[in-house]
Order: structure tokens, then sequence, then C-alpha cells
């Protein structure tokens, strides 16, 4: 858990802290639960723990923060962190989606389980962090922008990496030249007022395609509202 969170739960203080503009990142490996029926239990076991001990290691080099596994599920997030540099984790986070992709498919390889993919979905936005129950602990993250990331992946494609609106303007306001993006597909979220658009990203050629989401477009000087989304190609030069 984030070191100021420990301290402040060793020193009996339990603080909530809200963090905003964090990239936030849900992935969900498709066809897990057709596998985990029909592959023994061990097998299961390993193939997770291969997986995800490499998503571990990447999240080191990478520098993101993994937040926790729910299953099948990995979410991550900028560090939850005072002075971390915010604009450089939105772009680590999208190196750290397709370092995944890649993992996945060596695994898949190595456990002879080529019916697994992976969703991947990215969003910013704001939440907040903090120190859960008294005993076992644990550290979590909660807001309106995780559960659209988590809808965010929930749309997406197998074996593609979607993003919504809001990171796609972050992007390109703070990486002019670096990413472009295409129209996707449009789809309406569980917050009210809400809808979103994605854009799924493949990784052959730098080329990616993102996914849009509605009233979470960004602006270098503050958060907008929309009820219309777009969703871009997203091609890195």
């Amino acid at each position: 858990m984030p070191s100021s969170a420990l301290e402040g739960y060793l020193a009996d203080k339990y603080i909530a802290s809200l963090y905003k503009n964090m990239t936030l990142l849900f992935a969900d490996i498709c066809n897990y639960t057709a596998y985990a029926k029909s592959a023994p239990a061990e097998r299961v076991v390993s193939l997770l723990t291969n997986l995800f001990s490499r998503f571990d290691d990447l999240s080191d080099v990478h520098g993101v923060y993994k937040v926790h596994t729910i299953g099948d599920a990995y979410v991550s997030s900028t560090e939850p962190k005072e002075g971390v540099d915010k604009v450089q984790s939105a772009s680590k986070m999208v190196s750290f989606a397709q370092a995944m992709v890649e993992a996945l498919s060596t695994v898949r390889e190595e456990m002879s389980a080529p019916e697994l993919e992976m969703r991947i979905g990215l969003h910013l936005g704001k939440f907040v962090g903090g120190i859960i129950a008294t005993t076992k602990i644990n550290y979590d993250i909660f807001g309106v922008d995780v559960t659209i990331a988590n809808q965010v992946e929930t749309a997406g494609i197998p074996g593609k990496i979607v993003a919504s609106n809001s990171l796609r303007g972050y992007l390109i306001h703070h990486f002019p030249e670096k990413y472009r993006f295409r129209f996707h597909k449009t789809i309406e979220t569980l917050v009210p007022d809400d809808s979103a658009t994605f854009i799924r990203i493949a990784s052959t050629n730098n080329l990616f395609e993102f996914i849009s989401v509605h009233g979470h477009n960004y602006s270098c000087h503050a958060e907008k509202t929309s009820r219309h989304a777009t969703t871009m190609n997203f091609v890195t030069t």
C-alpha cells in the first residue's frame, strides 16, 4: 500500500485522500471461466500466478501502482502519493497495458491456453484512496471514475486496449505529436448523465484505437461534461 497510508495507519490515523488526474487501468481475462471449468485447479492457479507475477514485475518497471486483483481481474492506477508526475504516469500506463498484452501472449503459449484473451480499459479521473478495516487491512480506491474505468474495460474488445475520452484528451494535450485518434464506438455508463466512447488499442505497428468517455472530457483548464462521445484511433510516432 502507499507509504503515506501505511504511516497513517501505524499512527492510528485513518486518512482518506482525494487524488485527481489519476490514470486507472482495469484488465480482465476473457474465456477464463470456461478455462477454469475444464482445466485442473492446480493448472488454473499456476496460470494466474505466472501471469500476475509478470504483471507485478511490469508494474514496477513502468512505475504504476497495483491496487489489487479480483479473481482474474487486475487493477492499477497512478501511484497515489503527493508529487507524482501524473502526466508521465498516463503515458507509462499505456506502455504498461501494451506490456500486459504481450505478457499474456507469452503465458498463453507456455500454458497451452490459446483461448485466453484479455480486455484492458484505461480512464483518467479522480478517486478517494484509503485503508479499509482495522485487522486484515487493505488499501482501496473509490469513486465514480473507478466505476467508469471498470465499465470501459467491460465494454472493451478481447485482445485490445480501450481508453476513455478523458484520457485521450489528456494524452493529446500533453503529447500532441505522440498520439492520434479515430472514432470507435459509444456506450452508456451506469453513472447518471454519463456516456462513454472507447478506443481499442492495437499494438501492431504502434497503431492504437481508443474509446472516449462522455461526461469526462479533459480540458487543460477544467473537466467538462458532455453527453456526446467520440471514439478515435491512437497512433504513436
